[in-house]
């Protein structure tokens, strides 16, 4: 694979029909948007197979905020429907930190679905990022296949590309801390008689220094099944990461499981430090 910055506008039309592909036509950037922010301060990466045919792309835009260092925001990250969960994002996201560095920018930030968790894996256990923020219905409606038929809620990663634990998980290949059983779960499950359990009842009460929060193990079929259930499982986790994120929480860990999968959550101090 061969993953390189994209600047002129002739290696654009494969990255639209990419992004149709995967949101469709009404989501897409423009080429004329993604060629200006790659030659004004941005981040436009393409990966491509053994036959030169793009396969992923990575697109970042520069982000600025008073009294902060200007930063990349990760718009877009897309790999071409069966090459997904080989790895392309994984190195994607590499090299999108070697030149994000390379060009003096110290942090990334992007948004993901909190409940998506082959994206909570890769965000948080693979790369070493963490999140904080909890932002409700951020797109309004979307019609695509991934967000159809529920809030558009997404969390706000952050990831400081030089700290030490960041380096770690790429240099070496650690992990991101997994919550033990021992920790406690503020969203004790019950079963409802199918594939995945439901959250009882949300524990807004806790306060130890490590709490896990469930999500299910596959988000996308449980909403094609029993879109109810999802969209329960939308609103307890939302109201849980919500809590805790206000409390002083960050979302440092990332498990799999079966049915359901758990972030870890941490207090005190800064999150990043560990």
């Amino acid at each position: 694979m061969d993953i390189r910055r994209v600047t002129a506008l002739a290696g654009l039309a494969p990255i639209v029909a990419l992004q149709k592909d995967v949101w469709g036509a009404d989501e897409t950037v423009p080429s004329h948007q993604l060629l200006t922010h790659a030659r004004t301060g941005g981040l436009l990466l393409g990966a491509y197979g053994d036959g030169g045919d793009l396969i992923g792309f990575a697109y970042a835009f520069p982000a600025w905020q008073p009294g902060v260092d200007p930063w990349l925001h990760s718009q877009m990250l897309a790999v071409r429907e069966g090459i997904r969960s080989r790895g392309t994002g994984f190195l994607l996201k590499v090299a999108q930190r070697r030149e994000a560095l390379a060009m003096g920018y110290r942090r990334i930030t992007w948004t993901y679905d909190p409940l998506q968790s082959p994206n909570a894996n890769l965000n948080i256990a693979r790369l070493g990022a963490i999140t904080r923020h909890y932002e409700r219905d951020v797109y309004g409606a979307m019609q695509d296949s991934l967000n159809a038929g529920l809030p558009s809620d997404r969390v706000l990663v952050e990831w400081d590309l030089d700290r030490a634990r960041v380096r770690a998980r790429l240099d070496q290949g650690s992990v991101a801390p997994e919550p033990a059983d021992l920790v406690p779960s503020v969203t004790p499950l019950q079963p409802v008689g199918g594939p995945w359990p439901r959250i009882a009842a949300v524990d807004l009460g806790r306060g130890e220094p490590e709490l896990r929060v469930a999500i299910p193990g596959d988000f996308l079929a449980m909403k094609a099944a029993d879109m109810a259930l999802a969209a329960d499982w939308r609103a307890q986790t939302r109201a849980a990461l919500e809590h805790y994120f206000a409390a002083g929480y960050a979302v440092v860990g990332f498990a799999r499981g079966q049915a359901v999968h758990h972030y870890l959550l941490r207090t005190g101090g800064d999150p990043f430090a560990r």
